[in-house]
């Protein structure tokens, strides 16, 4: 029994580690590459406005253009818990960074 609960422990823990690990749990690596979803716009290094009423800024730092993000605000909440339910939230591009301007010889 003790070592059911440790493996059980340890499937519990590498699971939050892994839900750790990507930037503001916006990643959903099971859409990622698709042109279908509306592009974002960019906005700083890292951080992108969402196409999405009420557009927030959103840190992105991690990610590259191209991958599919979920804006949380667009999310329906849980009327029990009072959290967003993150796989309702809707989905868009992360966008290419603008290219830098050449140095002025």
């Amino acid at each position: 029994m003790k070592a059911t609960f440790t493996l059980c422990a340890a499937a519990a823990l590498s699971l939050l580690i892994s839900s750790c690990s990507a930037p503001n749990g916006i990643v959903d690596s099971a859409v990622d590459f698709d042109d279908n979803y509306p592009m974002g716009y960019y906005h700083k290094n890292g951080y992108v406005i969402s196409p999405y009423k009420p557009h927030n800024i959103m840190n992105v730092k991690g990610m590259t253009s191209g991958h599919l993000a979920r804006d949380p605000s667009t999310a329906d909440v849980d009327p029990t818990t009072g959290k967003p339910i993150m796989k309702t939230a809707k989905i868009f591009r992360i966008p290419e960074p603008p290219a830098r301007k050449a140095a002025a010889n």
